[in-house]
């Protein structure tokens, strides 16, 4: 159809008007089928794209509105001129023939305020509703379905192509009919109504990504609609704004502003490649266009396009999982079965896909208070913080103290409870993958998470590699949970174990034994739900007290005073052993010697003969190496030394009574002559001749020489 076909006159306003009329009722039916859709699958997603559909009906209402008004403005025009040419025309109607333009005045007054207005309403109200439904797109609950959509996904997604389909087929009839000058305002009409027929392309693929299991289809639905009407919205503003400006020639058709030139793109696609064509011609400085390379080009297109949507077909049909791996196989979102490594067929995508999963790869996982370190390098300090995020803490058994004895069993009153963090890993790799694919919440996130921990290596490693003194990049960062259920249950089973764990225990030797009762335990509740999974390792990396309000610090006197209350017992306990081993030899046999006086005692008390007991004790005590024994020992040579000198004294009194028996006078002689010799042992001696002798002086000094018992006794 081209414009030496079209003549101006009402019949050429009235298609412009049925054209109108038609998309204005395909827009409400396919607004009313979105909101009824959106009602079925109660998903607030498709609600936010009922808005959108919305928006067009007041274009369409606007065009239908003109055109009608210029079929009446071609009827009167018609009749005037009519009127005009009849007899006496003239002079009936000089007077009248302003009453004759009404329909024209009209018909300005819709140039002149109608386009504007309801340009600017329509620009309001995308931007509005875009950003309010952005802004609730934030909401988990934007992306819900309801139970029967997530039952019967196909009947969205084919319900969703059959409005694609209709607003498609009748926005290329109405840009086809712009063509014609004076149909030209219906490219804002067919371009909204092609925008309505994208917004149904994007809810089909959303069912589609649905019915194959892609989890957050619906939230980027959520997401990209409110984007595209704000988008739409900004360019009616921008362009009513420029048009307000431009000047305007005689006789030309006005452009409404919300005809979109984004959207104009769509419903006329072969302006595109003129638009490439005459930018090629104006670069190369001719008509490139009509080269035999660019005919060449333009015939092998097609064909080329199809060799690469074969060759894209095939590759997406082949799967090649490495010797760590195994793969699971789906056909829309089913599991059709499991491949080990090697090359592996399939249905090419989108019907069929492949995920390959780590199954021979350990993960990891935090089950306990810490989610990420701030720092890897650092020391982890109980009074420092070193998480990334705040810390769940952990509730658990307080520290009990009895008094003197610490092995007495605590009351129920002395019970209580205290709180701790504690980084416990979970180390687990998938052992039954099909078990593990269809209950685990998110089998998908175990690949995220992997891929994470490679890119984190490689980073951490050039990291190491730098000779700049850069922070390290990983630091603060949380990294992705590869099991969250399991995650979940080794949580609960923390808590569990910790709730009937002192703290004082689990901050020492309760630390390293808790390790295996955890895997066990965790293994246990694996099994239960059927995840697929092997536990090989729990253990607790960290264990601390809470930092906040001082308690770590508190913590750390109190640790400081028990070190020092314990030093002090054990060096009683070293006295208590050294005196006793000092006394008796070692501490058992002071304890049994101790025993043994504490039965003597007790028979005194009562009255009872303890001859066998003080015996017992003397065995003990001979037997002994202490200076209990020593002193025994030292007594009963004491003893025998006394017993031996007194018996000699005996009987040398004996033998000296039996001589003074026999010789008396000798006897006394001897003993007179013994005790002047004791006497004088120690005196200087000196010789005075008689009186008969003459005086004779002679000094000596016998000091040196022997005693008068030795003079007196020459043998």
């Amino acid at each position: 159809m081209t414009e030496t076909h079209v003549v101006e006159n009402q019949h050429t306003y009235r298609r412009a008007a049925t054209a109108s009329a038609i998309g204005l009722f395909v827009q409400l039916v396919l607004s009313v089928a979105m909101a009824l859709l959106g009602l079925w699958s109660e998903s607030p997603a498709l609600y936010g794209a009922t808005f959108h559909l919305l928006g067009g009906l007041p274009i369409w209402l606007i065009l239908l509105l003109i055109y009608n008004q210029h079929r009446l403005e071609r009827i009167e025009a018609l009749e005037s001129q009519q009127l005009a040419q009849s007899e006496g025309g003239t002079s009936i109607f000089d007077e009248g023939g302003v009453e004759l333009n009404i329909s024209r005045r009209r018909l300005d007054n819709l140039y002149r305020w109608g386009l504007g207005i309801v340009s600017v309403f329509v620009a309001v109200y995308l931007i509005v509703l875009g950003a309010s439904w952005l802004y609730l797109a934030s909401r988990p609950e934007i992306a819900l379905l309801g139970p029967r959509a997530l039952a019967m996904p196909q009947a969205l997604l084919v319900t969703a192509v059959a409005g694609a389909f209709v607003a498609f087929i009748v926005a290329r009839y109405v840009s086809g009919m712009t063509r014609i000058p004076y149909w030209q305002m219906l490219r804002g009409g067919a371009g909204y109504l092609m925008s309505t027929a994208l917004i149904f392309v994007l809810t089909a693929a959303a069912g589609m990504l649905q019915w194959m299991n892609v989890p957050h289809a619906f939230d980027w639905l959520a997401r990209v609609v409110p984007v595209l009407m704000i988008i739409l919205g900004v360019e009616v503003v921008l362009t009513f704004l420029l048009s307000a400006y431009r000047p305007r020639r005689p006789g030309e058709s006005p452009r409404p502003a919300f005809d979109s030139r984004m959207l104009g793109l769509l419903t006329s696609p072969e302006s595109i490649a003129k638009t490439i064509g005459d930018t090629l011609n104006y670069q190369f400085g001719f008509e490139i266009s009509r080269s035999w390379f660019y005919q060449l080009l333009s015939q092998a297109t097609p064909s080329l396009v199809g060799l690469a949507a074969l060759i894209m077909i095939f590759s997406s049909s082949v799967v090649v999982v490495d010797p760590h791996e195994e793969a699971i196989i789906t056909r829309f979102g089913h599991i059709q079965g499991i491949e080990g490594p090697g090359l592996t067929l399939k249905q090419p995508w989108p019907i069929g896909r492949a995920y390959r999963f780590p199954v021979d790869r350990v993960h990891e996982i935090s089950a306990g208070s810490v989610r990420g370190l701030i720092s890897t390098e650092k020391p982890i300090l109980w009074t420092t913080p070193h998480t990334a995020e705040d810390e769940q803490y952990l509730i658990t058994g307080a520290s009990v103290t009895t008094g003197a004895d610490d092995r007495a069993e605590p009351s129920e009153s002395q019970r209580g409870i205290a709180l701790v963090a504690a980084n416990v890993k979970v180390q687990f790799r998938v052992r039954d993958l099909r078990r593990f694919a269809t209950s685990a919440t998110d089998p998908l996130q175990l690949i995220r998470a992997m891929e994470q921990r490679e890119r984190w290596d490689r980073r951490r490693a050039d990291w190491l590699a730098s000779t700049k003194p850069t922070p390290n990049p990983l630091e603060g960062k949380v990294p992705i949970d590869p099991c969250p259920l399991l995650t979940a249950v080794a949580s609960g089973v923390c808590s569990a174990h910790f709730a009937g764990a002192e703290i004082d225990s689990l901050l020492a030797e309760g630390r390293l034994e808790s390790g295996g009762v955890l895997k066990d335990r965790v293994q246990q509740e694996v099994d239960r739900l059927g995840l697929g999974l092997e536990v090989l390792f729990v253990g607790m990396a960290g264990i601390h007290p809470p930092q906040k309000g001082d308690v770590a610090a508190a913590f750390h006197e109190q640790i400081s005073a028990q070190g020092e209350r314990q030093s002090a017992i054990e060096k009683a306990e070293r006295e208590r052993i050294g005196m006793l081993a000092q006394v008796a030899g070692s501490t058992e046999q002071a304890i049994a010697i101790h025993d043994q006086i504490r039965k003597i005692e007790q028979a005194i008390s009562e009255g009872r003969t303890h001859d066998a007991l003080h015996q017992k004790v003397n065995e003990l005590l001979a037997v002994s190496q202490g200076e209990a024994a020593e002193v025994l020992y030292a007594a009963y040579a004491d003893r025998w030394q006394h017993v031996v000198g007194e018996r000699s004294k005996a009987s040398r009194f004996e033998a000296m009574l039996e001589g003074y028996r026999l010789a008396p006078e000798y006897f006394q002689m001897r003993m007179y002559y013994q005790v002047l010799a004791e006497g004088l042992a120690e005196a200087r001696k000196i010789i005075v001749p008689s009186s008969d002798i003459p005086t004779t002086e002679i000094r000596l000094d016998l000091k040196d020489q022997g005693t008068l018992p030795d003079f007196l006794n020459p043998d």
